[in-house]
């Protein structure tokens, strides 16, 4: 089993996203100084993460959340019949954590999203994805067969803020304790959560893409953290909820 190390003393941070108190940083991805933080590693034999500075007069996402132009990108080659990266960190032994990932969503060309609780070789786990065309988003687990399994799944205006404007940075988050789990689209917990699913007690966190399209794809990314937390403080408020605050 692989185990990496985070490359940072733990650091208490109280009330770290939305969903969280008491929240203890694990894992960090920033990047830092054009240099990645972490250790990752590919599945299916892809490639894996890599640190990558965004071009200010020819890149779409930038400028990036962090600001500083570097971020990591994840490449699916196509390969007949299709294009697929999967790259994986963290701890194989990871069992209740948050996971919050900025991505740019590109132009709707791809599945792009987040892996939690990982298999080492991203055949089993939980995946928060948008799909391509941006219509929906979905919350998967993929069980070792051909395709995953959607075990729920929000669409046009069930998505805060709604369907994504194309090359636009938005922050997927996963939050699993035991077997209930908390999702969230930038940093609004999302209808009908949490969702309870028991197969997969921990694994590894990473980032998903996918494209049927006969060409090589992208996935940028940045500000990759995984934390631990106190999960008695768990913040109930759905998109829904806060929508109908306003109904007349």
């Amino acid at each position: 089993m692989r185990r990496f190390l985070a490359v940072s003393t733990l650091i208490l941070v109280g009330s770290l996203t939305t969903g969280t108190a008491n929240a203890c940083v694990l894992y960090g991805e920033h990047v830092t100084d054009g240099t990645l933080d972490l250790t990752w590693f590919a599945c299916y034999e892809a490639n894996a993460f890599e640190a990558y500075t965004l071009n200010p007069e020819e890149d779409p996402c930038y400028p990036n959340p962090g600001g500083d132009g570097y971020v990591g990108k994840l490449v699916g080659t196509f390969a007949g019949p299709h294009a697929l990266g999967s790259t994986l960190s963290g701890d194989g032994d990871l069992g209740d954590y948050r996971v919050d990932v900025w991505i740019c969503v590109g132009a709707g060309n791809a599945k792009r999203g987040i892996l939690f609780r990982s298999s080492e070789d991203c055949s089993m786990g939980y995946q928060l994805i948008l799909d391509a065309g941006m219509f929906t988003l979905m919350f998967r687990y993929a069980d070792g067969g051909m395709m995953p399994i959607t075990i729920a799944s929000w669409s046009a205006g069930n998505i805060p803020g709604g369907i994504p404007a194309v090359n636009t940075w938005h922050k997927f988050s996963i939050e699993g304790i035991g077997d209930q789990f908390y999702v969230y689209w930038d940093d609004v917990l999302l209808d009908g959560c949490p969702v309870t699913h028991g197969e997969i007690a921990s694994g590894y966190f990473g980032l998903y893409l996918f494209s049927a399209e006969p060409t090589d794809i992208t996935l940028i990314a940045d500000d990759i953290v995984a934390s631990d937390f106190d999960p008695s403080a768990v913040d109930q408020s759905t998109w829904g909820a806060i929508k109908r605050m306003y109904v007349r």
